[in-house]
């Protein structure tokens, strides 16, 4: 529990492109790969635990927030925790509109999937997630806002074990109070409302028990209810610029369970993309297909494959059109301009980079040095000393290993839903390294022969000479290579969005949504968002019991503001059935 006074861990944003978070990562998604689906916590889950309905359906009107990909940096966590507790917030309408709205408190916090990073456990939660809602609201009066919370794969990582430790027993974070005893859940609301929290798992899929938990559910609707339903990912999106098996089981849920009770999907949530976009139907349902995954990680663009039409399986014929995006594609084109800064944004990559040019060089170098020498160093022989280089290599077993090695790696590393542009641009990226190290290479020995490295010393000084430069070399020039292709990957293919932005590290441009039922069974949609987060902190100088232990330094407030008009999806109307 936080104490006033007590300064708060503040981590920093995750440096995805460090080795040692690269191989951690790396382990923990193939173990979680062989073993989630063999292993599915969900089923002892159920089988030790029974759960109903949580019911607010007395309430005359509710508020409701949601917020999802959060627990990365203290920064932008923090920063949304903090607007989450208070009590009320005036939310300004977007640049130029006017107009002002004054909005508050959820009775209910929904938290829609990867509520830590990098991976899930005990320590990482505390320090991540629970941390910053305990500063953000150390308590409040009752009725206590209710937290309930589904996983994303992030947090099934760990097979669940933490997630569930946190959120499926009856405890306190912050002034908020979990319920729930699954990793999934059925929440009634006033007038016929309904959510719906499902875990998807780490294949989007939906389990036995689960799948039996919301058929009970779907016993106790009504004709017409209507649903929000949240899950850990877009399934809309996936499926419409990946493949269509995204949205197969969420599909199935739908048509068999919420359906065959009569009741619809007025409104769907997920994060995983971290940024805001709103897609509406054209047949004048008013069904919302909404994407806010701002709650603390890195910034996702919202410039990637096109998704200005979608598509859904339940809903043949019909359109989806993106109404908003934020940050919008102007600015993640701008954005990603800093991925050419790559080098100085992720300093601890070139460790890798320049290993590999000097384990490559090693090997490979001896067959290369006689042949190297006798090329002239200048301009116009480049070409030729890559290619004599690249001809030698090819002709020594090491040197075909190694080639192999490197270029199957980076092909790896490509882009996995396009399998043509994997292997092309994979090689490309993989041959571009290659290359690069050829002519490392030849400068090292035109260096050495003319007086850098003197060879006379003695061979192991020589040796130890080369490979720190090979080392040199690789370091800046794997790095540089590295962000230049996932700068042209997104810029002219738009692929890589995920790792060309995680290795920017932007806390800025998060969001989150409040949701208000009102007392005529409309719902309204405040999708609420922030530009630029605080990076500085201090303690109030004065405080009440419920207010933040922490405020953005020197006085200044949160610039928080709608990121488009609130979305009014309008009653019900009496003895209809839609």
């Amino acid at each position: 529990m936080a104490r006033r006074g007590e300064k708060p861990i503040q981590k920093k944003m995750v440096g995805w492109y460090d080795p040692g978070q690269l191989l951690h990562t790396a382990v923990q998604v193939v173990v979680s790969g062989l073993l989630g689906t063999r292993a599915d916590f969900r089923v002892l889950e159920s089988l030790a635990v029974t759960q109903d309905t949580f019911d607010f359906g007395s309430e005359k009107e509710i508020w409701i927030d949601y917020v999802a990909d959060l627990g990365d940096g203290w920064d932008s966590t923090y920063t949304i925790a903090s607007l989450l507790g208070a009590e009320s917030l005036e939310v300004s309408l977007p640049s130029g509109m006017g107009g002002k709205f004054q909005t508050h408190r959820g009775r209910l916090l929904v938290m829609g999937g990867d509520e830590v990073y990098p991976v899930a456990s005990r320590q990482r939660y505390l320090e991540r997630t629970v941390g910053p809602y305990e500063y953000a609201l150390p308590e409040t009066n009752s009725p206590h806002p209710n937290l309930f919370a589904i996983p994303g794969n992030h947090d099934w990582y760990d097979g669940l074990v933490s997630f569930s430790r946190l959120f499926c027993q009856e405890r306190w974070i912050g002034g908020w109070k979990t319920r729930q005893k699954r990793s999934y859940f059925a929440i009634r609301l006033p007038h016929r409302w309904w959510i719906w929290g499902v875990d998807i798992q780490l294949e989007s899929d939906i389990d036995q028990p689960q799948l039996e938990y919301f058929r009970d559910v779907a016993e106790k609707m009504q004709e017409g209810d209507r649903v929000i339903l949240v899950t850990a990912e877009p399934h809309w999106i996936y499926g419409n610029i990946y493949d269509p098996k995204f949205q197969s089981n969420l599909g199935f849920l739908e048509k068999n369970v919420i359906r065959a009770a009569r009741g619809t999907v007025q409104v769907s949530l997920a994060g995983d993309l971290h940024h805001y976009r709103r897609h509406e139907a054209g047949d004048g349902s008013q069904v919302q297909l909404i994407t806010s995954g701002g709650g603390g990680a890195f910034l996702h663009p919202a410039y990637g494959p096109p998704v200005s039409e979608i598509r859904m399986d339940t809903s043949p014929g019909v359109v989806y059109r993106l109404k908003s995006e934020f940050p919008n594609q102007n600015i993640s084109k701008q954005l990603l301009r800093r991925d050419l800064l790559f080098l100085l944004l992720n300093p601890k990559f070139g460790l890798l980079t320049g290993l590999l040019y000097a384990l490559f060089g090693s090997q490979v170098g001896p067959f290369l040095r006689d042949s190297l020498l006798r090329i002239p160093f200048s301009a116009g022989n480049l070409f030729k000393a890559v290619g004599l280089s690249l001809k030698v290599a090819l002709g020594t077993l090491p040197g075909i290993v190694w080639i192999v090695l490197v270029i199957g790696g980076f092909i790896s590393f490509t882009d996995t839903h396009k399998k043509l542009y994997r292997f092309i641009a994979g090689s490309l990226h993989g041959v571009s390294n290659l290359l690069a190290l050829a002519f490392i290479g030849w400068l090292i020995v035109r260096l050495s022969r003319h007086g850098s490295f003197d060879l006379s010393q003695g061979p192991l000084p020589a040796q130890w000479a080369i490979v720190a430069s090979l080392f040199v070399g690789g370091y800046i020039t794997g790095s540089c290579l590295m962000g230049l292709y996932l700068y042209i990957s997104l810029r002219f293919f738009r692929r890589h969005s995920n790792e060309a932005f995680s290795a920017l590290h932007i806390p800025d441009y998060k969001n989150f949504l409040r949701l208000h039922i009102d007392q005529q069974g409309g719902l309204t949609i405040y999708p609420i968002g922030v530009e630029k987060v605080p990076r500085r902190w201090e303690q109030p100088t004065s405080y009440s019991p419920g207010d933040p232990m922490r405020v953005p330094a020197g006085g200044v407030k949160i610039p928080a503001g709608l990121i488009e008009p609130a979305i009014r999806i309008r009653p019900r109307n009496r003895g209809s059935t839609v």
